[in-house]
C-alpha cells in the first residue's frame, strides 16, 4: 500500500510539470507567430500604399533583413531592390554598346548608361544616407530623381526606343515609384 502512494504522490508532479512544460510551449509558439504576424502585417501595410503592393512585397520578402523590419529597414530594402535594378540596367547597356553600331543609338545608349551610373553611385547612396541619418527628405529626392532618370533614358533615342529599354525603364520607374511612396510613410 505504502508503494501505490508512493507511486501516486510522483504522478501528481510529473503530470503538473508536464502541463506547464506544454503551456509555456504553446505561449513561446503564440508569441514568436505573433512576432512573425506583426513583421507580415508592417511589410503588408506599408506595400499597399504603394502603387505595386505585390511587387514591393515579393522584392521586400526576398530580402534576408526582412524578419526583423521596421520602417527604416524596410525603405533601405526598397532602396538596396532600386539600386539594384539599375545596377542591371547598367550591365545590359554596356553589353549592348558593345555591339551597336548605329551612332545615334551608341550614343543615346552612353547617355543612358551615364543615367544609370547616378543613379547607382550618387541616388542610390543618397537615399540610403537619408534614411540611415533621419533625413528621409534627402531620401526620398533622391527616389524620385532615380525615377525622372529612367524617363530620361528612352527621351535619349533619336527615333522609338528599343522594347527591352522600353520595359526595363517601366520596371525601373515602378520600383523606383514605390521606393519613393515608402520614404513618404517615414517622413
Amino acid at each position: 500500500m505504502n508503494s501505490f502512494n508512493m507511486t501516486s504522490s510522483l504522478k501528481y508532479p510529473f503530470c503538473l510539470l508536464l502541463t506547464t512544460l506544454v503551456l509555456s510551449m504553446s505561449y513561446t509558439h503564440a508569441h514568436i507567430t505573433t512576432k512573425n504576424n506583426d513583421n507580415d502585417d508592417l511589410i503588408t501595410t506599408m506595400c499597399h500604399e504603394t502603387i505595386a503592393p505585390s511587387i514591393c512585397e515579393t522584392d521586400i520578402r526576398s530580402d534576408p533583413r526582412r524578419s526583423k523590419p521596421d520602417k527604416k529597414t524596410v525603405v533601405l530594402i526598397i532602396i538596396d531592390v532600386t539600386r539594384s535594378q539599375f545596377l542591371e540596367a547598367l550591365t545590359y547597356t554596356k553589353n549592348v554598346t558593345e555591339s551597336a553600331h548605329d551612332p545615334g543609338m551608341i550614343r543615346a545608349l552612353n547617355k543612358c548608361i551615364e543615367i544609370y551610373n547616378f543613379v547607382v553611385d550618387v541616388s542610390s547612396r543618397s537615399a540610403i544616407a537619408g534614411i540611415e541619418t533621419g533625413q528621409p527628405k534627402y531620401a526620398y529626392d533622391a527616389m524620385k530623381d532615380a525615377a525622372d532618370e529612367a524617363a530620361a533614358c528612352l527621351k535619349a533615342f533619336p527615333d522609338n526606343p528599343p522594347v527591352p529599354f522600353v520595359d526595363r525603364t517601366r520596371a525601373l520607374k515602378q520600383t523606383s515609384a514605390i521606393a519613393v511612396k515608402l520614404v513618404e510613410l517615414v517622413m
